[in-house]
């Protein structure tokens, strides 16, 4: 096993579980960027449908070869490359100084400096042995977001060893991307869906919110329940997304910057809708590892603009703003 297992996407279930869809016949369109299936469904009026589609496509291509950490040629592998400093694109700083403020916001519990840590247990699951200690250790000298600036596009590195990884923030920015992009283009009303980041556009013409299924962590062919949205991204966050098996214990994806250990939370998975879906994107992740109480901590705090879905063992709670807008199960 030379990488995470990936099963069944965050929520898999998102645009079938949107009600009329089919009698209001969206356009759709499947394509691939950032290392997940993109579907983007727009109404079925849109002019020059195919060019617009064509467009995405361009725009996702184009941010993925800024950002991905696998391609030798991206600007990420660039700033890995380097001891000290290198010049980035607008799209890649921004995406970097919104990643800093919120590990600075959420006390470093999303970091994108963690690729050491997340490298390691690659490793680990392919050579069927859990890391050494000592190991984790050395690692974490050149882990903690404190080591990356930003002067400008020029990101500034203090240990020659840090190296980043996008992909907890990435997929947000893609999607707020061809949102942006959409809307400019007349889209009146659609989804863009990255998995597990979903973006709801417009107002449909029935006047009904958009209904996004959230997986069931403990059995992914389920559904747990159901948000509804007028507005915003839903990022999705879970222990059962990717993960290796070492010894026949299963190690799911999400690092604590801290340990270089997955994240050992009272949380299977969280759900977080913001305006933005960098910031939900990123934020998924770091209540994630933060647990529910530190989470709600910062809700309740209001330095950050958010609501959540929080799933644990047997229990499903929420931030006040969806109180009215989660429909369980069964229901």
């Amino acid at each position: 096993m030379k990488r995470y297992i990936s099963v069944s996407l965050a929520i898999l279930c998102i645009l079938l579980t949107t009600p009329s869809c089919g009698r209001q016949r969206y356009l759709s369109h499947t394509t691939w960027g950032m290392d997940t299936l993109v579907t983007i469904k727009i109404d079925k009026n849109t002019p020059d449908a195919e060019l617009i589609f064509s467009e995405c496509d361009a725009i996702l291509s184009s941010l993925d070869s800024l950002m991905s950490r696998t391609n030798p040629e991206s600007e990420v592998s660039r700033v890995n490359a380097v001891a000290g400093s290198a010049e980035v694109s607008a799209h890649t700083a921004a995406i970097i100084r919104t990643a800093l403020e919120v590990s600075e916001l959420t006390g470093g519990s999303f970091d994108i400096t963690v690729l050491p840590y997340v490298l390691m247990w690659e490793r680990c699951g392919a050579e069927n042995k859990l890391p050494d200690p000592g190991y984790i250790k050395e690692l974490g000298d050149a882990v903690g977001y404190e080591k990356i600036s930003l002067d400008g596009n020029t990101v500034k590195k203090s240990n020659e060893n840090t190296r980043i990884d996008l992909g907890a923030i990435a997929k947000g920015y893609a999607c707020d991307r061809l949102v942006e992009y959409l809307v400019s283009a007349g889209v009146k009303y659609g989804l863009v869906s990255f998995g597990s980041n979903v973006a709801v556009i417009g107002e449909k013409p029935d006047g009904s919110e958009y209904r996004i299924g959230i997986k069931d962590p403990a059995d992914t062919s389920r559904v747990a329940g159901y948000v509804f949205m007028s507005s915003g991204v839903l990022s999705v966050t879970g222990d059962y997304e990717r993960y290796v098996v070492i010894d026949g214990e299963r190690y799911h994806h999400v690092i604590n910057p801290f340990s270089g250990y997955p994240a050992d939370t009272d949380l299977h998975s969280v759900a977080v809708i913001c305006e933005t879906g960098v910031l939900a994107d990123a934020l998924s992740t770091a209540l994630f590892v933060m647990g529910k109480e530190a989470a709600l901590g910062l809700y309740e705090s209001g330095k950050i603009k958010f609501e959540a879905l929080f799933i644990g063992d047997g229990e499903i709670s929420r931030t006040p703003g969806l109180e009215r807008k989660f429909e369980p199960a069964g229901q």
